[in-house]
């Protein structure tokens, strides 16, 4: 619902908890900050670019971190922790939302699920799919907003992120609704 400003409302939406708001309040400050002339931001469309801008500037070091990440204890912890908290003995059809350098995507990918990584940087996509090569991880990844899923009900049989809900505007929203993919 927007508002007669075009802002997105909703009166009955859960009230994040205390840090996660001034978290998020912190990192929106921190973009608008850095707009040429302390321009308004008015609408999400204008947060999602700016949010995209900046993941895009980041996605080689965040890549190379995550390439790390993939080769150390890590990893390991995590793909021990997601096979125990996974259905055994069945091929998983899983959605990383927020997929980034395909941390997520790879790991379950070696485990044999059949993966699908969205996220909103074209540029961490790229790294995604030059990282899911190097490791021999067949996986498809898709350019989507994750509040703007693009995937018919019931698509996947799990769904996972990492370092995706502090930057949404409405973090909320993916929780409620992320159990319809």
């Amino acid at each position: 619902m927007n508002d007669t400003h075009g802002n997105f409302s909703n009166p009955h939406r859960l009230t994040p908890p205390a840090f996660a708001t001034e978290a998020r309040r912190r990192w929106i400050n921190m973009i608008i900050s850095s707009l040429k002339y302390k321009e308004k931001i008015d609408t999400y469309s204008e947060l999602n670019r700016k949010i995209e801008a900046y993941w895009d500037s980041r996605s080689d070091d965040f890549s190379k971190t995550r390439r790390k990440e993939l080769e150390g204890p890590s990893a390991k912890a995590w793909s021990r922790l997601l096979q125990e908290k996974l259905p055994q003995g069945k091929k998983l059809h899983i959605l990383d939302i927020g997929t980034g350098a395909g941390f997520f995507a790879i790991l379950l990918g070696k485990l044999g699920h059949v993966m699908t990584g969205i996220d909103m940087s074209g540029e961490m996509l790229h790294e995604a799919k030059l990282n899911a090569l190097a490791y021999g991880v067949p996986a498809k990844f898709k350019k989507m907003n994750a509040q703007e899923l693009d995937f018919e009900s019931e698509s996947f049989d799990a769904v996972i992120s990492r370092n995706l809900t502090w930057t949404l505007p409405d973090a909320w929203w993916l929780i409620r609704n992320g159990s319809a993919c």
